[in-house]
Parts: C-alpha cells; sequence; structure tokens
C-alpha cells in the first residue's frame, strides 16, 4: 500500500541522517524495488523527496533515475531527482509548483548555501523559523 511507501522512505531518511547507512540502505533498495516492479507498484510520490534525501546521504543519489526509467513516474519523481542531483534551484521551482512550501524551502536552503545567495538562505530560515522547525536542519536561526 502506498502509505507504507512513506514509513519505508521516511524511516530510510532518518536512518541515514543517523548514520545507519546499512538499515538504511536495505529500506531504500525495498522501495526502489516496489517503484520498479511493472506489476501493480505504486509510483513515487511525495515519498521521493524523502528518499531522494536517504540516497543522498548513503552516496547513491543517481539511484532514483532507474525509477524514472520505468516510466512511473508523478510530478514528485523529478523534483526528488534533482534535489538529489544538487540541483537545487531546479528542485525548488519544481516543489514550488507541485504547492509543497517545505521541500520548496528546503532545497532553497541548500542552492543558497551552495551558491552563497544569503536571500535565498534567509527565506528558507524564516519559512523554518514561521513553523517552528529550524533546528531540524541544524541552521542557527537569530532570536531562537
Amino acid at each position: 500500500p502506498w502509505f507504507l511507501n512513506q514509513a519505508i522512505a521516511f524511516r530510510a531518511r532518518v536512518l541515514a541522517q543517523l548514520g545507519d547507512s546499512d538499515e538504511a540502505g536495505a529500506l531504500a533498495d525495498e522501495l526502489l524495488a516496489i517503484w520498479t516492479r511493472a506489476e501493480g507498484a505504486t509510483a513515487p510520490g511525495y515519498d521521493a523527496v524523502d528518499l531522494a534525501i536517504a540516497l543522498t546521504e548513503l552516496g547513491r543519489a543517481g539511484e532514483l533515475d532507474r525509477v524514472a526509467a520505468s516510466n512511473r513516474t508523478t510530478r514528485w519523481l523529478p523534483a526528488a531527482i534533482a534535489l538529489a542531483e544538487g540541483r537545487f534551484g531546479e528542485a525548488a521551482r519544481l516543489f514550488r509548483e507541485i504547492g509543497s512550501v517545505p521541500d520548496e524551502a528546503y532545497a532553497q536552503l541548500l542552492d543558497g548555501r551552495k551558491t552563497g545567495d544569503q536571500g535565498e538562505v534567509r527565506s528558507a530560515l524564516d519559512f523554518y523559523r514561521r513553523v517552528g522547525a529550524s533546528s531540524l536542519l541544524g541552521a542557527p536561526v537569530e532570536g531562537r
């Protein structure tokens, strides 16, 4: 079921960010297999973002391409692939088009840090400050 995919992707992301690469990798493999199977597998949705972050942490960012090659795609997959491949500005634009403000802010923050655009960094941090989530990224926010 689709909701199981979301749980797998999020768990893989958290474990990868905590440094448990073995378990995160196994979960990533499981979800990639689900998405690339032809027989009734669900297409990736916003769970692709969590998996993209996990795969990036694991040094396996390019593996989302095999999901795209299976023709099981949604608007989320190109955005997640752009994020995984370090094309953060493009990812932010795609997330904006989807309407995913948290993912847009995350990609915007990464793009600003990569390019040195402090306006992008401030904009993303302003979002995280408004929703009370700035500490989740380890990004210090003045006034907190």
